[in-house]
């Protein structure tokens, strides 16, 4: 049998602004780094159409938003 590909998938809502979708996660020293697409108003639910980007400080309290 052959290798799987595994993806990891979770949702949180962060911040109050508008939902954003991140598909690709980079780990980086003690960051992460997520990117993907935010929806504005004007946006159907299937296609957001602004960029978002967050990046994340590890730490052993967790993790916390350092820049968006």
């Amino acid at each position: 049998m052959g290798r799987r590909k595994r993806q990891l998938i979770g949702l949180v809502q962060v911040g109050n602004d508008f939902d954003r979708w991140f598909k690709h996660v980079e780990l980086r020293q003690d960051r992460a780094i997520l990117s993907g697409g935010r929806w504005t108003k004007s946006d159907a639910h299937c296609c957001p159409s602004a960029e978002a980007r967050a990046v994340y400080r590890i730490s052993e309290h967790g993790l916390n938003e350092v820049t968006r």
